[in-house]
């Protein structure tokens, strides 16, 4: 909830009458694959703030979600409508963010370059934000803040958008964004 409410102070409202906290939770039960992003999200957030690691069981249930949840995105990027329809940009988006923060810096990247092609063949971030400009702000304040736990520019960084000020990019603020 911290987090939305970083983004809620950076963008405040997106899309007139609906706060983006309601859209972002709103939007995880669109699909099966954004659910289980959330799900393993809360899993290892739940982990963090209970002070421990997922072991044993723990640790397999864990590992058996990040592989289904990989096996569930390459299905999906085999379709090229839902590829890359919005549920999978921002899925990939915090699949990322998962990784900068509890896993292996090497996936992130990997997570962060799919991502940019995907954007791409959308036709650029300005066509997604014209489209919903909510999902193009989620996808830039969720750049903005694991570039700068990589200690990187971000990936999108240099990309157009709909946002008609180059103030109106989000800060990062690693410690809400980090926020165990």
């Amino acid at each position: 909830m911290i987090q939305a409410q970083d983004f809620d102070q950076q963008y405040g409202v997106v899309i007139p009458g609906v706060t983006p906290w309601k859209r972002f939770y709103a939007f995880v039960f669109t699909d099966p694959i954004m659910l289980t992003v959330a799900i393993l999200l809360t899993a290892r957030h739940q982990f963090a703030v209970l002070g421990r690691e997922a072991t044993g069981h723990d640790g397999v249930r864990i590992a058996n979600m990040e592989s289904f949840l990989l096996q569930r995105i390459t299905e999906a990027l085999q379709d090229p409508v839902r590829g890359i329809s919005d549920q999978m940009l921002v899925a990939v988006a915090l699949y990322a963010a998962y990784e900068i923060k509890h896993g292996g810096g090497s996936r992130y990247h990997i997570h962060m370059k799919g991502l940019l092609q995907m954007i791409q063949l959308r036709g650029g971030l300005r066509e997604i934000g014209q489209q919903d400009p909510y999902v193009e702000r989620l996808l830039l304040w969720q750049d903005a803040n694991t570039a700068e736990l990589a200690g990187i520019q971000g990936y999108l960084h240099d990309l157009d958008t709909s946002l008609t000020k180059p103030s109106c990019r989000p800060r990062p603020n690693p410690g809400v964004f980090q926020l165990r």
